[in-house]
């Protein structure tokens, strides 16, 4: 018996099974579909889930539409019809100041939070039918013209692999940008649901980049590997969909929430900007140069000149977007986001490179542990070691010029050097 190795994964399929999204036989797997066969009970599961809240997600915009088109007939009768109006309803949604109607805005982000904390719990969301629509459509607005312009700034080359992929199913033939743009509403509509689930966390500006690779990596990997969903004896499967594949475009974007969210949970402090914890996450990374270099003299020269300026400045992105603008393309950030992967790992056993040894120089006497590694604390290394990396073009500029060269530095061609150093760097700190 030939079992599949786990360099053999695709990659989509590898990350979901790092980010315990997906499970592994402890005797292995001959194919994809063993693998598939394995979960099929979670892939359902996911599949649903995303369902679910598409269904709510439209339902409430639609009665959102709705609500707004009610008031509006109503406001224009009344400005038709002077004489209606009654003097002693003071309470009239079109005569609000500003200021209640701010209080409203506030009181139904509480009932969001709170049906969050209900859902975690286990208990009835206890939906309510006058949850203040137009007042939820505004909170939701301000987050949509932010989406809608962030999606439009997305590169180009992430829509490529998508229009491939279109082109394989049996449909009239679309033209890139109207792919494109498809490809941006599939994208608005998962991180819109994503807002709505997670109302603790919201959308802020960066979620839009993640979401879009992680959907990139499943598109790739269905453009290769595709795996049809397995047979059912069900006698209703003329009448609905079996979507249920590890691999396959249907379920594509199920499959890209799983990973988003479970992504985003990891980097949850990241995108918090609570001012105690951006200083944090400054010292933590400055604290991090010892394991980065062995010049005392350099680094403390360097954290002298940060103390004069925000060093989150630049290491916000970097964090934030996982090096995602860092490098000249996709093709370069993924063995990189590999590396990630592999280190923050919840099954050590599953690894881009196969053994962990690979992961060490060898004669190395103290390997390097993978897995289970806090990927907020992997990354905060990876800032420091991509300073270092900077530090010849640092050493040639007074010291008040370094954040100028910091925030200049060229796209990678290649993430080899980061890598490596992050590993030895991580190393150190390990042992």
């Amino acid at each position: 018996m030939t079992l599949f190795t786990t360099m053999d994964l695709p990659r989509s399929i590898r990350w979901r099974i790092q980010m315990g999204l997906l499970d592994l036989p402890e005797d292995g797997i001959e194919s994809l579909e063993d693998l598939q066969a394995w979960n099929c009970d979670v892939l359902e599961q996911q599949r649903n889930d995303y369902q679910t809240f598409c269904q709510a997600y439209w339902r409430e915009r639609e009665q959102q539409e709705q609500e707004v088109k009610k008031l509006g007939d109503s406001h224009d009768v009344l400005t038709a019809d002077e004489s209606c109006f009654d003097d002693d309803d003071d309470d009239d949604e079109d005569d609000m100041d500003p200021l209640s109607v701010f209080v409203l805005e506030q009181e139904a982000q509480q009932r969001r939070v709170e049906r969050f904390h209900r859902r975690e719990l286990g208990l009835s969301e206890e939906r309510e039918v006058d949850m203040t629509p137009v007042v939820l459509s505004s909170i939701e607005e301000s987050s949509k013209r932010q989406l809608t312009k962030d999606l439009t700034r997305l590169p180009q080359d992430h829509g490529i692999v998508y229009h491939s992929l279109l082109q394989q199913q049996e449909q009239p033939p679309m033209d890139f940008q109207e792919s494109l743009q498809q490809r941006c509403s599939e994208l608005m509509e998962l991180l819109s649901i994503y807002i709505t689930q997670h109302p603790e966390m919201g959308y802020q500006q960066g979620m839009h980049e993640l979401a879009s690779l992680l959907l990139l990596v499943v598109e790739l990997d269905i453009l290769t590997n595709t795996v049809q969903p397995l047979e059912t004896n069900s006698q209703d499967d003329d009448d609905d969909d079996d979507d249920d594949g590890l691999c396959c475009f249907s379920n594509r974007l199920s499959t890209t929430y799983a990973m988003f969210c479970q992504f985003l949970q990891q980097l949850s402090g990241a995108y918090r900007d609570h001012h105690d914890q951006r200083e944090e996450e400054e010292q933590d990374i400055l604290s991090k140069m010892q394991y980065v270099s062995n010049d005392v003299t350099w680094r403390n020269q360097l954290s002298k000149e940060w103390e004069k300026h925000d060093v989150m400045t630049f290491t916000t992105r970097w964090i934030r977007l996982v090096f995602s603008r860092e490098v000249q393309d996709y093709k370069t950030l993924l063995p990189l986001w590999d590396l990630f992967m592999d280190l923050t790992s919840c099954n050590p056993n599953v690894l881009s490179l196969g053994d962990e040894s690979n992961y060490t120089r060898p004669g190395c006497h103290s390997p390097l542990t993978m897995g289970h590694w806090n990927l907020m604390t992997v990354l905060e290394m990876a800032c420091a070691c991509h300073v270092w990396l900077q530090r010849r073009e640092l050493q040639q500029v007074p010291p008040n010029e370094m954040v100028h060269v910091l925030l200049s530095i060229p796209p990678m061609e290649s993430t080899q050097k980061l890598a490596s150093t992050l590993l030895s760097s991580l190393r150190r700190l390990q042992w």
